[in-house]
């Protein structure tokens, strides 16, 4: 666990993001993709099945892969946190309000 500076993080992710080409529209049967100016249809195919999701996609994959890498370097640098040992520590935290 660390501290989060959000708009930070939202600039860093607008400065990264790639453009998205198309959409992958995901059936119980399948997949079909269509252009991202189209509207999503959350309806059934007659040749697929039932909708389950969607997901939007790019052309781009080096980069998208070297985007990924870039990412989990970074995170590799901070050590993990021990959400147990912080879970207790909030709850001393909490106790001691109360008392006071």
């Amino acid at each position: 666990m660390y501290e989060l500076d959000f708009g930070q993080h939202s600039k860093r992710v607008e400065n990264k993001a790639l453009p998205m080409d198309y959409v992958r529209l995901v059936y119980e049967h399948g997949s079909r993709k269509q252009p991202v100016t189209k509207t999503v249809s959350r309806e059934g195919d007659l040749l697929f099945g039932k909708y389950l999701y969607s997901e939007y996609m790019t052309n781009e994959s080096d980069a998208h892969r070297h985007i990924l890498w870039e990412e989990k370097q970074n995170r590799d640098r901070f050590k993990q946190g021990d959400f147990q040992k912080q879970k207790c520590l909030w709850k001393i935290k909490d106790g001691i309000r109360k008392k006071a």
